[in-house]
């Protein structure tokens, strides 16, 4: 999978950029190579777990992971795109200014997740009494916070320049460093701060790398008010799209913790790191590959979107095909790789394989407006499809999972929608595109996973392999020819 994007991402690069000698075309291989790999080491690390912990130890993880995740992404406000947008985004002063605020709001961040461990327990205590743990917890995983705040903005200078190689290796040692970690603490204490601590690891990987590979000035302590105000004027919605975009894409899990018991949540997590490989490779395309590329194309805004509508039609057909992959491989991974314990894994990631492709369709467009500086219209979409998770509710009461999942789908369609009216140009080829990608692929993939699952009891796993196989090579042998022929033109 990880080499199919190798190479349409390359393709991409020389679509867009003439020049080879300055982008690097090979600097999609190293992205992609260094985030695709730390997704494997994530997934294989996942699987090694499963072994030495309880489903509902996962469960507690999820709720864990959520709340560092929004640690993380609330500590940016932005920065990095402002980096990356800025013509003179080496500037001494513009760049400490932003360490110094980033530093600073680390702190702020992380007496925030203190004071909320309590409430969130409590919350949650009534559906399972070891969610009082999250007192303990929360303090100790919020240090991520701390250290994740002094991170150099050279990273950022990298990524602004496809010095993808180098970015490689940041991505891939603290992945491996942490993997390893809480696989061996897991081994000999079996518990959740083998991931808590595991996470606090990384950060310290994270951070020393990240002065050491800076190529840029080195950061120090340093605040400058110009420089502030344009960080705060472009990051201000993007701050407040990145509260309502973690909701948008967590909130699921956070719901599903009072419907659902401990175990159950703890599978729906797996499944759902499973199918998320392809949201996030898809998000790092866009917003590594894409968004900078974009932006050298700020002053002709019909030609970004016609190279924005073209790049995107070969980066659906790859994730389409991507996602209807893992749609007929998951029963067959959790059958053979999982015991009885997830037994339902298989059919929750089939439908969140769905969710995955409504997220694929706002990816590969979300970056156009805020190029064109309009990240106002993003903090909406994302608020629309967060007004629309309440009716999550009902929905699973009357068709359980399924209908739970369908609400998500249904939230990020209409945020799609939105983002759509907003772009300035070729709102109607946006439009037709998305529709008929998502109808050609759900109206190839359904009718195969019926004849699936009416084969699955009575087949050998090499027999449903091997249909799985037959029923993927058709849409294989279409997905690649029309990228191709798309990218050869």
């Amino acid at each position: 999978m990880y080499l199919v994007y190798f190479n349409i991402s390359t393709y991409i690069l020389k679509f867009l950029i003439k020049s080879n000698k300055a982008l690097g075309v090979d600097g999609a291989f190293w992205m992609l190579l260094g985030y695709g790999g730390s997704q494997v080491l994530r997934l294989l690390s996942n699987l090694i777990l499963a072994y030495f912990l309880f489903p509902a130890a996962f469960g507690l993880m999820a709720i864990i992971n959520i709340v560092l995740a929004a640690i993380q992404l609330f500590s940016d406000f932005g920065f990095g795109l402002s980096i990356i947008r800025r013509q003179d985004s080496a500037n001494p002063a513009f760049l400490n200014t932003a360490w110094t605020i980033q530093a600073i709001r680390g702190f702020i961040l992380w007496l925030i997740a203190s004071a909320l461990a309590y409430p969130i327990s409590l919350f949650y205590i009534d559906s399972d009494p070891i969610y009082s743990s999250l007192t303990t917890y929360l303090p100790i995983a919020g240090l991520t916070a701390i250290i994740s705040g002094f991170n150099s903005t050279g990273i950022t200078l990298l990524n602004k320049n496809f010095n993808f190689k180098v970015l490689a290796a940041f991505q891939l040692i603290p992945q491996l460093t942490s993997s390893l970690f809480m696989i061996v603490h897991s081994f000999f204490y079996p518990s959740i701060w083998s991931l808590v601590f595991g996470s606090i690891f990384g950060s310290f990987v994270n951070l020393i790398f990240s002065h050491i590979l800076n190529p840029g000035p080195k950061n120090r302590f340093h605040f400058d008010f110009d420089s502030f105000k344009e960080l705060f004027d472009f990051g201000k919605w993007v701050f407040l799209s990145t509260i309502v975009g973690f909701l948008c894409t967590n909130l699921d899990r956070f719901m599903l913790a009072k419907l659902v018991p401990l175990s159950f949540l703890g599978v729906y997590s797996i499944a759902f790191g499973f199918i998320q490989i392809v949201i996030h490779i898809t998000e790092r395309l866009s917003s590594n590959v894409l968004f900078p590329l974009l932006s050298r194309l700020l002053n002709d805004h019909i030609r970004m979107i016609d190279v924005s509508l073209r790049a995107r039609s070969a980066v659906l057909w790859l994730s389409g095909f991507c996602c209807v992959f893992i749609a007929f491989i998951s029963p067959l991974f959790f059958g053979y790789f999982y015991d009885n314990r997830y037994s339902d894994a298989p059919v929750i990631a089939q439908w969140l394989s769905l969710y995955a492709w409504s997220r694929v369709l706002i990816l590969t467009m979300d970056r156009i407006p805020v190029v064109l500086g309009n990240s106002k219209s993003v903090f909406i979409s994302n608020l629309l499809a967060i007004l629309l998770m309440p009716f999550a509710f009902p929905a699973f009461l009357i068709f359980n999972m399924s209908g739970f999942i369908l609400i998500m789908i249904i939230s990020s369609i209409v945020s799609h929608a939105y983002l759509i009216i907003k772009i300035p140009y070729g709102r109607r080829q946006m439009m037709v595109q998305s529709v008929f990608f998502t109808l050609g692929f759900v109206s190839y993939t359904a009718p195969v996973i019926l004849l699936l699952r009416e084969h699955a009891l009575t087949s050998t796993p090499l027999t449903q392999l091997a249909l799985a196989f037959f029923a993927l090579m058709p849409l294989g042998c279409v997905s690649a020819w029309k990228i191709y022929r798309l990218l050869r033109k």
